[in-house]
């Protein structure tokens, strides 16, 4: 379970909305320490595009798509 804000976010929702992408191959949902005691989401992505361009355009398209469905921000490496 990821604490934001005081919501309860089950990593494998996360998860969910990366594995419908076709370029993931694997995603990882985790939290991390944040500032003043806070968690951060965290996305671990395994992707099978290697153009930067095309991968940095993914990231955008998720951090769209979590934050309309899950209404959080996150942190994607």
């Amino acid at each position: 379970m990821i604490i934001v804000n005081g919501r309860n976010i089950w990593p494998q929702d996360l998860e969910f909305i990366t594995d419908r992408q076709t370029e993931i191959r694997n995603a990882c949902a985790i939290s991390v320490p944040g500032k003043e005691g806070t968690e951060l989401a965290v996305l671990l992505i395994e992707c099978r595009i290697k153009n930067r361009i095309v991968r940095v355009n993914l990231m955008k398209r998720l951090h769209g798509l979590i934050h309309k469905e899950i209404g959080i921000q996150h942190v994607s490496k």
